[in-house]
């Protein structure tokens, strides 16, 4: 793939774009760079934290009542370690964010 002089090109596509209208960071040919959105961001990382503390919540819960029937029943070692496993789940979103 050739860029053009008055464009981009980009791996994934087989032609060359012209550069975005609006971004302010592209200049000659080189691609622009990633404009994040703080306030999409942020709404992310508390919805997953808001997440990750309801699991751990969760948790905490079927321990105490472990000597329940139905937590018994279910089996306390399975049901913790699905929940650990689902609360891990969560740490790579919010490590990248």
């Amino acid at each position: 793939m050739n860029s053009s002089s008055e464009g981009v090109c980009y791996p994934d596509l087989p032609v060359c774009l012209p550069c975005w209208p609006g971004c302010s960071s592209c200049r000659d040919g080189t691609p622009c760079w990633v404009q994040e959105g703080g306030v999409l961001r942020g709404a992310v990382l508390t919805l997953q934290g808001v997440f990750m503390i309801l699991i751990f919540v969760s948790m905490l819960v079927a321990y105490r009542h472990r000597r329940s029937r139905r937590i018994r029943a279910s089996g306390l070692l399975l049901l913790e370690t699905i929940l650990f496993g689902s609360l891990l789940l969560y740490f790579p979103v919010s490590v990248t964010d």
